[in-house]
């Protein structure tokens, strides 16, 4: 017989893979407003920890095709328990996704933007599983089970029988029926798959704690597989010896070391597939209850098998002196300050000890800020100072191909402005309340806008001219149908200089401009020459509905020829670049531009005279 050796090492790497393959992408909706979220399931029977995964995404088009854009982590201490999901939503989703939402990811997808989880670190990485792809912009968003552009205004869910995620191979998982697909699409707005997830599985293979006196405990199995080797912790005990059950009689070797097990066969011998007691363990009990703890189990290829892991059991021979009768044996006992109104509350603490301190009088919170004359805690007036702005508005504007967008700020005075009391206020597509801005974007510390100078906010990933001209990169500018309004002052008191768009509601593609359809979209605006101050939120004014009453000259895209200043050759002085201006001169009374009018003798356009009866 060929001598088979249990390898430990082995199965340790082999139980990390193999944890990670279990936790796979079980719902994703794109729903109305900003009613989204992304659902990952753990179909594991451990805990993950979250700290080793992350969910990478792009946005639309991506600039190397494969490779993500936007690096996101999940948030510090994130877990996901053994059959439970963890939920990423927006913040401002409705209140039932809210209520099972775990952590917050403003810029989920409209649709058309691909999600993966992976392992691993920015630089180092292994997907697991995607929703949409790196490799280009799919529209309006990806087909899935046949239905069109599913990714967006619906809901998919993962059917039962999906056991692990697509590792990248979005086109499989996707399918292009009902019947190859990995996916149920509801429609949109339906979330009532949401805060749990449930899989088709076999019986499943199990080690748990059995019968336990004072000084020993069993342990039971259940497989469907020969088991060749395993290993785990018994918390809350001491093993001092090993004998008996199902490892014993296959001939197996013991290696114990404080609450560790570990047992092997040295000639390849297997414990047969069955159920009963796996071993017996003589114990010393240091806690009241014995848990078993990183159970990993081998097959005779070394290769990790799928076990679940029983429950805790009492240990009766178990007891502690508990001196103020708290339940709390006397070396568990945590001194500190238990009263929940102090301010150094120990939320861990079991005996109070007598240090708590509070509010000190004249002051209104623990950190020793007092009341300001806006009645704010540690504030500094500002909430309710007068705004004094300068003036400061927008003068050009460009969505582009890919990633080529900016948004020019303009300063006509002649005094410099710095930028600290500034702001941009946004909203994505529709906002969560009418009128009210949904994202704070504040200006590089330290910005200035020199006297008829410019600053411009860009895309990071523009093009080469635009990021030639660029004083702050800003990822998440506009798709054409975002709203941006230029502020003054702070996030609860603030005045509006000039707008691009509003945050009343989504307008569709984008807003039009100069009688020009969704012109904020695939266009570049430039602010005609006589404007010399923002409209505040009146972006009806600004806008206009022709090219007479609009504020804006409508560009192609990508017409990047204006960025980086305020002006352009203006011969004829009519406040109209000499470049789209219909006539560069004077329109003659016969509306001929640089024309000669009537001519002398004539009395009309075509040249007529007067007869001699007249």
């Amino acid at each position: 017989m060929r001598t088979r050796f249990f390898n430990f090492i082995g199965v340790m790497i082999l139980a990390s893979s193999f944890i990670s393959a279990q936790l796979f992408i079980s719902e994703a909706a794109e729903g109305s407003s900003n009613n989204k979220y992304l659902e990952f399931y753990n179909s594991s029977s451990e805990t993950i920890d979250l700290s080793g995964y992350g969910y990478p995404s792009v946005s639309n088009a991506p600039s190397v095709d494969g490779e993500y854009e936007y690096w996101q982590s999940f948030d510090d201490g994130a877990t996901v328990a053994p059959g439970d999901v963890y939920v990423v939503c927006h913040g401002s989703s409705d209140d039932f996704i809210l209520a099972e939402c775990d952590e917050f990811h403003t810029y989920l997808s409209n649709g058309d933007d691909g999600y993966c989880l992976v392992s691993g670190s920015e630089s180092d990485y292994t997907i697991l599983d995607c929703v949409g792809d790196f490799y280009g912009d799919p529209g309006s968003g990806w087909d899935v089970c046949g239905v069109s552009s599913a990714t967006k205004d619906h809901t998919i869910v993962r059917k039962s029988s999906v056991l692990t995620g697509n590792a990248g191979d979005w086109n499989a998982s996707a399918g292009s029926n009902t019947d190859d697909c990995e996916w149920i699409v509801l429609d949109q707005n339906n979330w009532t798959n949401l805060g749990s997830h449930t899989i088709d599985t076999p019986q499943q293979n199990m080690i748990s704690l059995g019968q336990a006196t004072d000084t020993s405990i069993e342990v039971l199995f259940s497989s469907d597989t020969p088991i060749a080797g395993f290993q785990f912790n018994l918390g809350g005990t001491e093993i001092t010896s090993v004998s008996g059950g199902a490892a014993d009689n296959a001939g197996f070797t013991f290696s114990t070391n404080n609450d560790l097990l570990l047992a092997f066969s040295l000639t390849g011998d297997t414990i047969p597939a069955g159920d009963g007691i796996l071993v017996n363990l003589g114990i010393n009990s240091l806690a009241a209850e014995a848990c078993l703890i990183g159970v990993v189990v081998s097959d005779i290829n070394s290769q990790q098998l799928d076990f679940e892991t029983g429950s805790c059991v009492d240990l009766p021979g178990y007891a502690c002196a508990d001196d103020d009768n708290d339940g709390v044996c006397n070396d568990d006992e945590i001194a500190g300050c238990t009263d929940n109104t102090a301010c150094n509350y120990n939320d861990q603490a079991t005996d109070n000890d007598g240090t708590c301190t509070y509010v000190a009088d004249g002051e209104c919170d623990c950190a020793g800020n007092v009341l300001d004359d806006c009645g704010d805690c540690g504030g500094d007036g500002s909430a309710c100072a007068e705004l004094n702005p300068g003036n400061l508005f927008y003068s050009e504007w460009a969505e582009g191909s890919s990633n080529n967008k900016y948004l020019e700020i303009y300063n006509p005075g002649t005094e410099a402005i710095s930028l600290d009391d500034y702001a941009m206020g946004t909203v994505g597509n529709a906002p969560s309340i009418a009128g009210e801005y949904e994202y704070w974007n504040t200006f590089t510390s330290g910005a200035i806008v020199a006297p008829g100078d410019v600053y411009v906010v860009c895309h990071p990933s523009s093009d080469d001219a635009i990021l030639a001209e660029c004083d702050q990169e800003f990822t998440y500018l506009s798709n054409g149908d975002d709203g941006n309004c230029l502020v003054f002052g702070t996030e609860s008191n603030y005045t509006i200089l000039d707008c691009i768009g509003d945050w009343e509601a989504d307008p569709g593609s984008g807003w039009d401009v100069a009688g020009v359809s969704a012109a904020t979209k695939d266009h570049t605006i430039v602010r005609n020459l006589n404007i010399s101050e923002g409209t505040d939120y009146n972006w009806a004014l600004s806008a206009g509905t022709t090219t007479d009453d609009s504020q804006w000259a409508v560009y192609d895209q990508n017409t990047w020829s204006n960025l980086g200043f305020v002006g352009c050759t203006d011969l004829d002085a009519d406040s109209i670049c000499d470049d789209i201006d219909d006539c560069v001169g004077v329109i003659d009374e016969c509306g001929v531009c640089n024309g000669d009018g009537i001519a002398d003798g004539a009395c009309d356009c075509s040249g007529n005279t007067l007869d001699c009866n007249d």
